[in-house]
């Protein structure tokens, strides 16, 4: 219902090259995001991705 709300905004704004009013579905898992610079989120997956293979 929300996407489809705000669909034509969306389109008339991605025309214009602005992408302000995009979708960005975030889930249940939303509280879990952190903010940090690309280089440091990607080192940190790859740590935590490695943490939890070793586990396993």
């Amino acid at each position: 219902m929300a996407y489809d709300a705000t669909r034509q905004l969306n389109a008339l704004a991605a025309k214009k090259g602005v992408d302000d009013f995009a979708v960005h579905w975030a889930g249940q898992a939303a509280p879990l995001a952190r903010e940090m610079p690309a280089a440091r989120l990607m080192e940190t997956l790859l740590r935590e991705w490695r943490e939890v293979r070793e586990r396993c």
